[in-house]
């Protein structure tokens, strides 16, 4: 990752493989900083496309340049690719569109820090919106097509395509990772003191990772993806596709803004009462419009919160509301049962929110019962 501070002149490196370790220490990050060298000017805008070049914007040049990494940081390998001193200063907001275009914004924000900025139109635009043809697209993409050939290829060895999704056109990565704390709790199913270590985890279906134990997902985890439209809307589900069984499902998010979309169906831990490994996949669904939720649909989820859950099935949602039946990104993790999974149906017995009749009806179906001999206790 290359960064750098606003009024500086230096460009700056650190691996990312240590920011997304959660456990690595602000000591340690600061060792592994390294200073890459000198730029032309100060900067507010940064990115990198596939190809691994770096465009910068440049107060100095009123314009963008941009370094290719396999060359020496010099202000000769910093080739200038675009500038106009009267109508891009002070350079933002960097972006690719995927069709080998840059895009970026300007907004005479000096002058509206020294209050001498015209709001009048008399001078001209203020904000403008750039677009540089460069023949590259994001960083993001550049993995695309292997990493979703084998993806796609997991799915099918696992009978995903087409028992549960017709197809996979992908062309978004989800990214999710499980940070969980250290955990100590009574186990319901002999009162024994239980313990799980603190755990981070990034789900890879294509790692061959496992069983996952039920207490790392316990929380809801830190999800993104790329290659979001804003002039369209997502919708996220995590289904147990096992048994059938929604676990959260958010919907009408705009971009890739997850916390501005419909919570429809709060996250629900998995965690599998019986002693198979379960199938817990999350689809990415996209759509033009906003999804209208029957005002029906709402009180269901809202009044029921446990069996209305029960027997979902993704593509027949996504057809009945009219969008693509076919996620176009997915990601999933395997789990087995554990104490943990114990603890959550008897903490749910317990739980006022949940009507006295879901209660009673989970204890006859012997949750906890099965949970505590899957796991021989």
């Amino acid at each position: 990752m290359y960064y750098c501070p606003v009024d500086g002149i230096h460009l700056y490196s650190l691996p990312t493989k240590y920011l997304r370790d959660f456990t690595t220490t602000s000591d340690f990050l600061s060792s592994q900083i390294t200073v890459i060298g000198q730029k032309r000017g100060a900067s507010d805008g940064l990115a990198t496309d596939a190809a691994g070049n770096v465009y910068l914007g440049s107060f100095a040049d009123n314009g963008i340049v941009v370094w290719d990494p396999s060359t020496p940081f010099t202000a000769e390998n910093q080739h200038v690719l675009c500038q106009d001193a009267n109508t891009m200063q002070w350079q933002d907001t960097f972006a690719f569109d995927n069709q080998g275009n840059l895009y970026f914004t300007t907004n005479f924000l000096q002058d509206y820090f020294f209050y001498t900025m015209d709001f009048t139109g008399a001078s001209g635009s203020n904000f403008r919106l750039f677009q540089i043809p460069v023949n590259q697209n994001s960083y993001l993409a550049g993995e695309y097509p292997a990493f979703f050939g084998a993806l796609a290829d997991s799915a099918v060895a696992l009978g995903l395509v087409p028992d549960v999704i017709p197809s996979l056109p992908l062309d978004t990565n989800i990214n999710v990772q499980y940070v969980s704390d250290a955990l100590t709790f009574t186990n319901p199913c002999n009162s024994s003191e239980a313990s799980f270590p603190a755990t981070t985890l990034v789900v890879d279906p294509t790692a061959n990772q496992g069983n996952i134990s039920a207490h790392v997902t316990r929380d809801w985890p830190l999800i993104t993806y790329d290659n979001a439209n804003y002039t369209q809307f997502h919708h996220l589900f995590l289904v147990d596709v096992t048994i059938g069984f929604l676990h959260c499902a958010v919907v009408n998010i705009p971009g890739s803004a997850i916390g501005l979309g419909y919570d429809m169906v709060p996250y629900f831990q998995p965690g599998p009462p019986d002693a198979q490994s379960h199938h817990y996949v999350w689809m990415l669904f996209r759509s033009d419009d906003q999804v209208i939720i029957p005002q029906a649909e709402r009180t269901l989820y809202f009044n029921e919160p446990i069996f209305s859950r029960a027997n979902f099935n993704a593509t027949t949602y996504a057809t009945s509301h009219g969008f693509s039946p076919s996620p176009v990104g997915i990601t999933w993790q395997n789990e087995v049962c554990d104490a943990y999974v114990a603890y959550t149906w008897a903490t749910v017995f317990e739980l006022q929110w949940i009507p006295q009749a879901t209660r009673d009806a989970l204890q006859k179906m012997g949750y906890l019962s099965n949970s505590c001999k899957s796991i021989g206790q």
